[in-house]
């Protein structure tokens, strides 16, 4: 009378219940769905602004504590793109920041074939990695800034993603010249991260 293994009864009673687990689920971590073709160009448009006002941040030191918003435009793409759409962001992020510094507005940069490539392909893979691991686990602003600090250290032989205006003797003497700078960089993207989290709350 206790029969348990009919594969008819277990199709019927389980599958329903794991589709609507995953269902469930998929709203909270990732709506890219919902983007409307304006909504995309004013995404882009708010890339475009980051990488200006990121440039000009590291400019020479002139307004520093821009850095502390002007990645929340990239972290929305990292929250509601396809990864291919967030890659995008991070082309056009990368080529304004490309522009802009060797227009001399931004840090020093010369323009080489490494140094254009290493401006596309980073921010493009960071977004695109970012935007695929918020769709398994969502939006975790450590996990972003440990892998913004990654892209720090890549680009650092080809523009000076530096952050000296915030770094002191204490900061250098504890982690040394080639550490603090990323810490710093780890500090500046969980802030605009944990910003844009708390915005969205």
């Amino acid at each position: 009378p206790w029969r348990f293994s009919s594969p008819r009864w277990f199709s019927i009673t389980a599958a329903p219940r794991r589709t609507e687990v995953v269902l469930g689920k998929k709203p909270k971590t990732h709506s890219s769905s919902a983007l409307s073709k304006p909504e995309w160009g004013l995404l882009l448009l708010s890339v475009v602004l980051s990488g200006f006002l990121m440039a000009l941040s590291l400019h020479a030191g002139h307004q520093p504590y821009v850095s502390f918003v002007v990645l929340i435009p990239i972290f929305v793409a990292v929250r509601v793109c396809l990864p291919w759409q967030g890659a995008t962001c991070g082309v056009v992020w990368g080529l304004t920041l490309l522009t802009v510094s060797y227009a001399g507005i931004g840090p020093s940069i010369s323009l080489t074939p490494a140094t254009v490539l290493a401006l596309i392909a980073l921010p493009a893979g960071y977004v695109w990695f970012g935007t695929a691991l918020t769709t398994r686990i969502g939006f975790s602003p450590f996990v972003l800034a440990v892998g913004w600090m990654g892209v720090e250290a890549a680009l650092s032989p080809t523009i000076a993603l530096n952050h000296n205006e915030f770094l002191d003797r204490a900061w250098m003497s504890w982690f040394g010249s080639m550490v603090a700078p990323l810490l710093v960089g780890f500090c500046i993207a969980l802030i605009n991260a944990v910003f844009l989290e708390l915005a969205v709350c």
